[in-house]
């Protein structure tokens, strides 16, 4: 069983196949190739391709943030889905999430930058964007910088003190990202109101019925470290967004996660009462105190 492993990969070397892949928690960039109609919003623009957890990616550029998953089936090729978009312009084509890109991959020998070649897809908005596309791969983000940047990877865990759904969220440009949870996604952009409070503004979700979509949360983001940060709701409608953010810690990917104390119970004050007991069955007895403080 032992050699099996490096068989495949030998066989995939002999017929000719890359071993590179997109990796988890990298940013690319490119441009938009040139036989895109002069017209089309797309065209010869800059982009950055950051390439989060589960084959997500939030694709960004001055037109529009194109959110969308990809499936890397080691064969030289790529299969790609686009969820939606969260449009900075109003002609802006979408394509339909249910249909798949197929595209065969041209990698460079150090894996460092990849030609995107069309094999089939009926989606022709996305075809023109990448049908002879290069992305190269850019630095990772820096760690213990206080603030997301682009391509950023956080992890968190909003059911606290376990080890099961996990959550992570992958960030883009235009300040757009996709935070993933075993039950959906939810496709949001933030902005900082002042050094601390974030405003979180949902552009879709899915299904669709696991956010709220087009509607906005408040909350104060603390920093536990420049790479760690816990969110606490200040105002938001939204339930799902309150589960998955409010009191939750968030922590850069390939940082230790922070270990959080929990918040002490309150102090058992043992309550001290004085209790009149009237003894005086006749009269002759004047009724006295008795304190029985302390008392079990």
């Amino acid at each position: 069983m032992k050699w099996v492993i490096p068989l495949i990969v030998s066989l995939l070397v002999l017929e000719g196949y890359s071993q590179c892949i997109f990796s988890t928690n990298t940013l690319w960039e490119g441009l938009y190739p040139d036989d895109i109609e002069l017209n089309n919003p797309f065209f010869r623009r800059e982009f950055t391709w950051s390439y989060g957890d589960r084959g997500d990616f939030v694709e960004a550029s001055t037109p529009a943030t194109i959110f969308g998953n990809v499936i890397q089936p080691l064969d030289g090729t790529l299969y790609v889905i686009d969820y939606g978009t969260a449009p900075n312009q109003p002609n802006i084509t979408v394509c339909d999430p249910s249909i798949k890109g197929h595209y065969k991959l041209n990698w460079r020998g150090d894996c460092g930058a990849v030609i995107f070649t069309l094999i089939t897809d009926a989606c022709t908005s996305r075809s023109a964007r990448y049908s002879g596309v290069t992305l190269s791969r850019d630095s990772n983000p820096e760690t213990g910088i206080c603030g997301f940047q682009i391509g950023d990877l956080f992890d968190s865990r909003p059911v606290i003190g376990t080890t099961e759904n996990a959550a992570s969220s992958t960030y883009g440009g235009n300040n757009d990202y996709i935070h993933w949870t075993p039950e959906g996604r939810l496709f949001l952009n933030y902005h900082f109101d002042n050094a601390t409070t974030v405003i979180l503004t949902e552009h879709f979700s899915t299904p669709a019925s696991f956010g709220c979509k087009n509607t906005s949360g408040t909350y104060v983001v603390e920093y536990l470290t420049c790479d760690a940060v816990k969110y606490h709701l200040v105002s938001d409608a939204c339930l799902t967004r309150i589960v998955l953010y409010d009191g939750i810690v968030f922590w850069r990917r390939g940082t230790p996660e922070p270990i959080i104390e929990p918040t002490p119970p309150p102090p058992n004050i043992v309550a001290k009462t004085k209790v009149v007991v009237n003894l005086n069955f006749d009269g002759i007895v004047p009724a006295k105190s008795y304190c029985l403080c302390g008392s079990p």
